[in-house]
């Protein structure tokens, strides 16, 4: 639900910054134009939210164990069908 509204934003903010009119020529910073260093900065933005968005959506699966559930003396152990782990639950 958090990246929907993540996602939200982004666009919102990108939509507005996209929507700034722009100066021809409007001068240099560094023998560079300004517009290019915008370019630049909308570019660098862009892609640190792609890869916001990718990490937030891989990481937010869901996680399971599947396997056999043991009682011991000190709680459970379950062994782990996937990856043949043992864990211990206490």
């Amino acid at each position: 639900m958090t990246s929907k509204y993540l996602s939200g934003v982004l666009v919102i903010a990108l939509s507005f910054v996209l929507c700034m009119p722009a100066e021809a020529d409007s001068g240099t910073i560094g023998g560079v134009g300004t517009g290019t260093i915008v370019g630049v900065v909308v570019g660098v933005v862009a892609v640190v939210a792609v890869v916001a968005i990718v990490v937030v959506h891989k990481t937010s699966g869901k996680r399971t164990i599947t396997g056999c559930v043991r009682p011991t003396q000190n709680g459970m152990t379950v062994n782990d069908e996937k990856d043949k782990g043992l864990r211990t639950f206490r």
